[in-house]
């Protein structure tokens, strides 16, 4: 996942590489609070995959309708959460963080 430009996410090489993260549970954990939920990413992930998902968050978005949007709840980006590093496959390495 060299390339975060959503122009190359066309691909069927690009999009089955999304598809199959997706599957493995790499996600944040969310928290509800007065003004909609706080999202906590996990202590474990890389600014790469930190923006892969961004960009993937802000292509679901472009896909809604305004009405859609509109009903959302508001997310704010709130500290990490220690999460236990999952299996992984070698193959996504780049989504861990290097300490």
């Amino acid at each position: 996942m060299e390339e975060l430009s959503t122009k190359g996410w066309k691909t069927e090489e690009t999009r089955a590489q999304i598809k199959k993260i997706l599957k493995i549970d790499f996600m944040s954990s969310d928290e509800e609070c007065d003004d909609g939920f706080i999202t906590h990413p996990p202590s474990w992930q890389s600014d790469t995959f930190a923006k892969l998902k961004s960009k993937l968050d802000t292509v679901y978005l472009e896909t809604c309708s305004k009405k859609s949007r509109r009903l959302m709840q508001k997310r704010t980006i709130g500290s990490s959460h220690v999460k236990t590093l999952p299996n992984y496959p070698e193959e996504y390495s780049w989504m861990i963080k290097n300490d």
